[in-house]
Parts: C-alpha cells; structure tokens; sequence
C-alpha cells in the first residue's frame, strides 16, 4: 500500500542507492532527479537518465534544512488536491518539475548549526 520514491539516488554525499535500483525497479513508482541539496549537478542528471531509461516517472525535492530553501524545488501537477489524483499524477508522469540549486549558503548554515550543537553536547 505504500508508494515508492527514491531520493536523490546517485548523491554520494547523501548515501544514494544509485544502480542498486536496478534490483527494485518494479517497486519504484517515481525517482527524485533533481535535489535542490546536491552538491554535484551531476547526481541529479545521472539520476534523470536513469529515469528516462526506465521509464520512471519523475520527481523533484529540496531537502530544505533552512527557510530561505523552500521552494527551491517545486513539482507542479495539474490535478485535483486529493491523495489519489496526486499519486496518479506522479505515477503518469504528468508533473512539470521547476527547480534551481540552492548553492553552498544552506549547507554552511546547516553545518554551523551542526557544530554548535555538538559544541553544546561536549560541555554536558
């Protein structure tokens, strides 16, 4: 009953799964090709070939860890807000994907934000 979409997969920053999708393609109903996080263009266009040699539908996210991010990644449908017209909009790959990198800003932020709070843990 669930539904299947894998997150930045060829995102080595992010342990992806990259070709291990190979052994699960029948249960995949969408791929994120486009994470406004990664680092490397290149994860996300690995990532949108693999889809389109599969025949996946696709999918866009923004990992956002700080406000200034959201919105970074949008999927856009076409479809009555109700979970099943969603779900049949990303299964018929009928999402128009409207997305830009986020750049280096939120990843120093998150990980100043990282380190203060280990920083903090070590005083205890």
């Amino acid at each position: 009953g669930g539904f299947i979409i894998v997150p930045h997969p060829f995102d080595g920053f992010r342990n992806g799964i990259g070709e291990k999708m190979l052994g699960i393609l029948h249960y995949i109903d969408a791929i994120e090709v486009i994470n406004s996080r990664s680092f490397r263009e290149k994860a996300n266009k690995k990532a949108k070939e693999f889809a389109e040699k599969h025949s996946i539908p696709m999918v866009a996210g923004s990992d956002c860890h700080t406000p200034k991010e959201i919105g970074a990644a949008k999927n856009i449908l076409m479809a009555d807000l109700d979970e099943k017209s969603v779900l049949d909009a990303v299964k018929t790959g009928t999402i128009i994907i409207d997305a830009k990198r986020t750049g280096m800003g939120p990843h120093l932020s998150t990980l100043k934000l990282s380190i203060k709070k280990k920083l903090r843990l070590k005083k205890i």
